[in-house]
């Protein structure tokens, strides 16, 4: 369950990017996790579809590298689509 509260952070942090950025939609977004923060791939995305539900993230994939590290998480990348539709 701590993945929701890992998926809460991000969302957080590339809604701030992405209304920084203007996107009218995030494709995807690229995380680096320590393998210490015991985030699994498939719960982090459930948590994270049911936050973005009706947000523009909705629909967007989550894709995690795991680095032998205890605590890192970070948001490395995202892919959006700005307001001119690229």
């Amino acid at each position: 369950m701590h993945e929701l509260t890992y998926a809460r952070e991000v969302y957080k942090i590339v809604h701030k990017y992405a209304k920084y950025c203007k996107a009218n939609r995030v494709i995807a977004i690229y995380l680096v996790a320590g393998t210490g923060t015991g985030i699994e791939q498939a719960s982090f995305q459930f948590y994270w579809e049911k936050l973005a539900k009706g947000t523009p993230f909705e629909g967007s994939h989550i894709e995690i590298d795991y680095i032998n590290d205890d605590t890192t998480l970070l948001v490395d990348r995202m892919r959006i689509e700005d307001k001119g539709g690229s």
